[in-house]
């Protein structure tokens, strides 16, 4: 039977599942009461690609040259874009790179079976590592009295190589007395997965966190021969879980913060190139073989290629734009729209990227691209948000998680996949965020591991009867699912 929903609240607020709705109000986190299931073998694949992509990612923020050439006529139509290439200097003290990355796929028929397909790398703000632990423990509670499905329920604990991974970059940085400083949003509403990871760094590793916004930093920072102190402590790594969308600063001492970070000797999550390696026009470049030439073995291209969607350059003057221009027009349902942005709520899909399209002049065109729209495969799932349980047609999204420490190409210190992350909404919606408002968070259960088969599941999940159905006013899309901003 399915779980109730009031225990399910129980569990979460017990485990700190939580999220601000207000700056004095805490609800749950939407999530999802019945794992996902998922092909062991692809799985395995995901996992796999986080090491290789890592390292592919590594190479192209090395490459300033390609960074520019890739963004450079998007960042001159671009304010956002253009403001992050102000913030580069051409002498950087620090040669350590730190990635926390994430790694996003959906399952998607392919033949007669199902494969894998890349939505995006992330190289900012990896959100959710550590409530991605704390779902899987949840479902450990939900289910504790139904073995067959916990068999199959995959462990997972990003916290543990993403702490290590920090704790080794303060290491390698060589300051005595120094903390990492995780730089935040003002009216921060995902502070629990932040906590998470500040409790981990303090229990495991004896290292203490400060939290600041970019302007806190401008105003607090203290900047000395490259050494920044905030509070009169050392900076030896600072963490961004701000500082990806223009909202970041709107405040006026925000770019005065961030130049003070890219001034000083602090190991940065991600530095200014990684951060711009991660943009969708970057995405874009990678999916064609001759790019990927330039950084990768033709055998780790070909690799790396089998998993990634078809995207299309819309710079002006391009044989390839008048293309995707016209096969957007004709047929926009089998395309995504996609901005230079991070944090969800900035695709356009359908009949309304004609009408964008449009309105757009040649020139503002360089700053999207254009992405075959992923059809993945669905299933039923129970979502839970506000306290309300809902059975749906769903589709979800498998994150991998993975750690990179390295010093030019000189050093790899750490390469590794970090744990997952399971996003599942309803299959209506376009957006995927959880922050956002969009998905609910989720675990994962092998296929071919657990004896319970999906359809037991799907059937479980279409049940009404054990836990009510609330009423239309919570169907995904409505108000009731869509809350909170993103992280």
């Amino acid at each position: 039977m399915c779980p109730d929903p009031q225990e399910a609240v129980d569990w979460l607020s017990m485990l700190g599942v939580l999220r601000y709705v207000s700056p004095r109000r805490l609800t749950h986190v939407p999530v999802a009461l019945t794992p996902y299931h998922a092909p062991q073998h692809l799985i395995n694949t995901a996992a796999a690609l986080s090491a290789p992509f890592q390292l592919l990612m590594h190479r192209v923020a090395d490459d300033w040259a390609f960074l520019e050439d890739t963004l450079g006529t998007a960042a001159r139509h671009d304010d956002f874009l253009q403001r992050l290439f102000g913030f580069r200097l051409r002498e950087n003290s620090q040669p350590w790179r730190l990635l926390i990355s994430r790694n996003d796929f959906f399952v998607v028929p392919e033949g007669a079976g199902r494969g894998l397909r890349q939505v995006e790398f992330n190289t900012i703000s990896a959100s959710f590592p550590h409530l991605a632990e704390r779902l899987f423990r949840f479902h450990q509670l939900l289910y504790r009295h139904q073995p067959d499905l916990l068999s199959g329920l995959l462990p997972n604990d990003p916290l543990t190589p993403i702490s290590t991974g920090i704790a080794e970059a303060v290491q390698v940085h060589g300051a005595s007395n120094r903390v990492v400083l995780m730089i935040v949003q003002p009216a921060e509403s995902n502070r629990m997965d932040q906590r998470g990871l500040e409790q981990r760094l303090l229990q495991q590793h004896g290292l203490s966190t400060v939290r600041a916004t970019l302007a806190d930093v401008a105003v607090q920072g203290k900047l000395r021969d490259g050494t920044l102190r905030l509070g009169g402590e050392r900076v030896a790594v600072v963490y961004y879980r701000a500082g990806y969308t223009p909202s970041d600063f709107v405040h006026p001492d925000a770019e005065a913060g961030r130049c003070l970070l890219e001034a000083s000797d602090a190991i940065q999550i991600p530095d200014l190139a990684m951060q711009l390696a991660g943009m969708k026009k970057v995405q874009q470049r990678l999916t064609s073989p001759e790019t990927l030439a330039r950084f990768v073995s033709e055998s780790q291209a070909t690799e790396l290629l089998e998993v990634c969607a078809e995207m299309h350059s819309l710079d002006a003057d391009s044989e390839e734009t008048e293309f995707a221009l016209a096969e957007a027009t004709e047929h926009p349902e089998r395309f995504v729209l996609k901005p230079q942005r991070e944090g969800g709520g900035g695709n356009v899909y359908g009949a309304e990227i004609v009408k964008v399209l449009a309105e757009m002049r040649p020139e503002e065109r360089s700053g999207w691209v254009l992405m075959e729209r992923l059809h993945p495969v669905s299933h039923n799932a129970v979502l839970l948000v506000d306290h309300q349980a809902q059975s749906l047609r769903c589709v979800s999204e498998l994150g991998r998680y993975g750690v990179l420490l390295a010093k030019g190409n000189e050093v790899l210190r750490l390469n590794e996949d970090a744990g997952y992350l399971v996003r599942t909404k309803g299959a209506e919606v376009d957006e995927g965020g959880v922050s956002a408002g969009y998905a609910c968070l989720n675990s994962l259960v092998q296929e071919g591991e657990s004896q319970v088969s999906s359809s037991m599941l799907e059937s479980r999940s279409s049940s009404s009867s054990t836990f009510p159905v609330p009423s239309a006013t919570a169907v995904s899309g409505s108000s009731a699912w869509k809350t909170g901003k993103p992280t």
